[in-house]
Parts: C-alpha cells; structure tokens; sequence
C-alpha cells in the first residue's frame, strides 16, 4: 500500500482518500480527483476536531445491490475524544490518542444518489509507535485492525 501525504501549516493530509476498501459485504475502488483539509492536526490536544475531504470517481460492488461508476465526494470529521486511553493488542500494552471520525459518502451512479449510511472510526495512536488499533462500523460489515509489535 502506497500513501501520498501533504505537509500542511495546520497538519498532514493524506493526498489521495483511501482508494482501496474491502469489507465483509463490499468493496470499493476510488480514484481521488481533488482533496482538502487535514487528515491528522499539526497539535493534539482532547476535544480538537478537524475535516478532510476529497473529490472521487469510485467503482462499487456493495453486496451485489449496488454495482458500478460512482462520483463524488466523502467527507471525514474527525475529533480525538482521549488522549490517554490505555489499548492493549496483541503488540503489547499502550498509553495512546484516541480519534474518532464519522466518514460521509455522497456519490451519484448514473445521475441517482447512492444510499449510504455513515462510517463511523476509532483510532488509537501511541506515541513513537503510530496506529495501534483501528475499528471501523458500516453498513457493509466491521473491521478490526490491531498492532502485532515488531519482528
């Protein structure tokens, strides 16, 4: 997986919106054609809250209800509600950040708004290491990632 970021005076953002995503019950493949705003705030601090967004072309295959071109835009909002939540993962034990974000997804298929409902994402960061933990919720199944440590 290959990320492009921008180093912004406000923070980073990831250049493209992630144009690969696999659920249980659907995948998407998106091509970013612009993007705004920040993905990660230059300082932390609990209660800060902050957006990106970015313009897509999307091929969707959502549980064989939905299947085909999309385009559009998806917004993320995104707060860190902790900055001392204690994780534990297979990797071991860590003091980390908490954000949460809420993912919006407006995409148009032939002229007709797709329906969705909300992503919603917790992220756990801990210092010197980066993601600990990730859960995603969506209509189209939930994810779980968790950091194993070091080789």
């Amino acid at each position: 997986v290959v990320v492009n970021w921008k180093c912004l005076s406000e923070g980073l953002r990831t250049a493209e919106f992630n144009n690969l995503a696999t659920m249980k019950n659907a995948n998407f493949k998106m091509e970013t054609l612009e993007s705004s705003g920040i993905t990660l705030p230059k300082e932390w601090k609990e209660g800060k809250e902050w957006s990106a967004e970015y313009k897509v072309n999307a091929r969707i295959n959502a549980g064989g209800a939905v299947k085909g071109s999309a385009a559009g835009t998806v917004k993320i909002n995104s707060k860190i509600v902790s900055m001392n939540d204690t994780v534990k993962v297979p990797g071991g034990e860590f003091d980390a950040a908490r954000v949460d974000s809420t993912i919006l997804m407006d995409l148009n298929m032939k002229g007709r708004k797709i329906p969705t409902r909300d992503i919603t994402m917790k992220v756990w960061y801990a210092p010197e290491i980066g993601i600990v933990k990730q859960e995603v919720t969506s209509q189209f199944g939930n994810e779980k990632i968790e950091y194993v440590g070091t080789e």
